[in-house]
């Protein structure tokens, strides 16, 4: 009956232990120096690729150039406002080295991709695992807040929302049919019960389980119809705010399905990240909502934890490629 899920694929990597909770202690500013990383990260993705295959329309990379710096030069302005201890002030340091030294990147797409370009690359990618690994260490091993020893299971924290009665009877029957790989049927049960559910915390577990079952069983419709549905069921999901135990896996899957189905996986496709950015830092303040209301609910706060790490996409990684 248990879900598999991106929770335990992402927990083997970094140990739910190191991500225990003080109930007490508000949220760490290393998680919000996480998004500004994704969030520059969605920029140099970007560039990255249009210096790989879009080389030649000086009109095309001035827009393109120009555009980038604005957002690094928003990401920063962000940053260097932030009210940080000594002990966080040093990597916002470092992360405002980064956005510089992305920005002179930027700069020398005007100058018509000179030789040296695999230098400036070079550079680049050594600032960035530095802050990448400066952030992790510290949100992982740092503060309190991520020391303390917590026993979570996430298939626990789906049933804690759901109230006895018809809603957790036709949930489990809906799940065990799921794992069962009775798809049909699955379907049936988990869409009449999605009905009920609007602006429900349950209501997240019963629409990802549903999202699987109908691409499983497809129902003779065409797969690009079905595959359009789901995105717009977990994008909608993620935009109304509602929160869920498995919002993160949510917004995984919906930005894997949108990817696959709109750009496609081919090496030259477009990667929307900051699109991407948007979806995860609304789900971001959907979560924030829940810890402010619900502050003794640690499984929100591992979450906020979970989503401000999951990495932009990129070629060569294992985000890009992970399997829905």
């Amino acid at each position: 009956m248990r879900f598999i899920s991106f929770f335990f694929i992402a927990l083997c990597v970094f140990p739910l232990s190191a991500f225990a909770v003080n109930q007490a202690e508000p949220e760490n500013p290393l998680i919000t120096l996480c998004f500004y990383v994704n969030r520059i990260e969605a920029v140099r993705t970007d560039m990255e690729r249009f210096a790989r295959y879009r080389q030649g329309s000086t009109g095309f990379w001035e827009d393109e150039t120009q555009k980038a710096l604005g957002q690094l030069g928003h990401i920063r302005a962000e940053a260097a406002s932030l009210h940080l201890t000594d002990e966080f002030a040093g990597i916002r340091r470092d992360l405002i080295v980064y956005i510089e030294a992305l920005a002179a990147y930027t700069r020398k797409f005007r100058e018509g991709f000179p030789e040296h370009m695999g230098v400036y690359e070079g550079l680049l990618q050594i600032k960035r695992t530095a802050l990448r690994e400066k952030v992790l260490d510290a949100l992982t091993t740092g503060e309190s807040f991520f020391r303390q020893e917590n026993n979570i299971d996430p298939w626990d924290e789906e049933l804690r929302l759901f109230p006895e009665g018809r809603p957790r009877v036709e949930f489990l029957k809906g799940a065990a049919l799921l794992e069962e790989k009775k798809y049909e049927e699955s379907c049936v049960v988990l869409k009449e019960l999605l009905g009920s559910s609007q602006g429900l915390d349950w209501r997240g577990s019963v629409l990802l389980r549903l999202v699987r079952s109908v691409l499983k069983d497809r129902g003779g419709s065409s797969t690009r119809e079905i595959e359009r549905e789901c995105i717009d069921w977990l994008g909608t999901f993620i935009e109304e705010g509602v929160y869920s135990p498995l919002l993160v896996e949510i917004f995984v899957f919906w930005r894997l399905l949108y990817q696959g189905f709109y750009y496609g996986w081919d090496k030259k496709a477009d990667i929307p990240n900051g699109l991407y950015q948007e979806r995860s830092e609304r789900a971001a303040q959907t979560l924030r909502e829940r810890i402010a209301v619900h502050p003794q609910d640690r499984w929100a706060r591992l979450q906020l934890v979970l989503l401000a790490t999951t990495p932009v996409l990129s070629r060569g990684t294992d985000a890009f490629f992970l399997a829905p």
